[in-house]
């Protein structure tokens, strides 16, 4: 591959002299003297590769004094994950009508069922995380799948605290509620219908130090799972979408 200056006063120049010498001497960009031409069988073959194998098999058409090991250095380098990430251009399919997805969780009684939850043995000791011991007490969480969802699950109560702190997992209602929030980790799409999505819980307790006379002195306890959606498409990512819901929702 040979380049030529924009202003066409220069000679020709390789891609290693072109890279190295940046300007040509007539001030002109070095552009390729010819462009190179893919099949469509080329063009598809790309979609298998990973965004700096893509980078590499373009790039190598057009800097041909370099080798393959070369320009994945290079790549590696530019597309560094400490700088972008897994992947350093996610690609979405435009109208692909995926969804993010979280479980809205709701207690109603919050005080009562706070005080239910709370195991005798350490009544009156202040633990930070007394908000969350309705979900930890009461739900079965389904422990295979807890890592496909993003909220307070026994598995991460080692953030209890701070996600309590945080109204993207928990509020607590000036109604006297309580409200858990999941959030499916990923994108969901549901082209041709309903989609089913790993279980995170499946069944409700009561802790074995509660009487039946305590549980009738609740009146109306109730538990709400509500799922709640929003497309993806528009949005940079999870936390923006739901940040424009909850705009909606006011």
């Amino acid at each position: 591959m040979l380049f030529v200056s924009t202003r066409g006063k220069t000679d020709l120049v390789c891609s290693a002299h072109a890279i190295t010498r940046g300007l040509a001497d007539d001030g002109g960009l070095f552009v390729p003297q010819k462009f190179p031409e893919l099949s469509l069988g080329e063009i598809v073959s790309m979609r298998s590769m990973t965004y700096k194998e893509r980078a590499v098999a373009i790039l190598s058409l057009f800097l041909t004094d370099y080798t393959k090991e070369e320009l994945f250095e290079c790549a590696d380098a530019a597309y560094a994950q400490a700088k972008f990430g897994a992947e350093p251009v996610p690609l979405r399919k435009v109208n692909e009508n995926t969804s993010y997805v979280r479980m809205k969780v709701t207690f109603n009684n919050a005080d009562k069922i706070i005080a239910l939850c709370t195991d005798p043995e350490f009544e009156g000791e202040v633990t930070g995380v007394e908000n969350a011991f309705p979900l930890i007490r009461m739900v079965n969480f389904v422990k295979a799948n807890a890592a496909k969802w993003d909220g307070i699950i026994p598995d991460n109560m080692v953030d209890t605290e701070e996600m309590l702190a945080n109204s993207k997992y928990f509020v607590k209602g000036t109604d006297n509620t309580l409200t858990y929030y999941f959030y499916y980790n990923g994108t969901v799409a549901a082209p041709d219908g309903n989609v089913g999505l790993p279980t995170l819980f499946d069944s409700i307790k009561v802790p074995t130090w509660v009487t039946g006379d305590q549980l009738a002195k609740l009146k109306d306890f109730q538990i709400n799972v509500v799922a709640e959606a929003i497309q993806a498409d528009g949005f940079k990512n999870a936390d923006a979408a739901w940040a424009a819901f909850a705009a909606q929702q006011k």
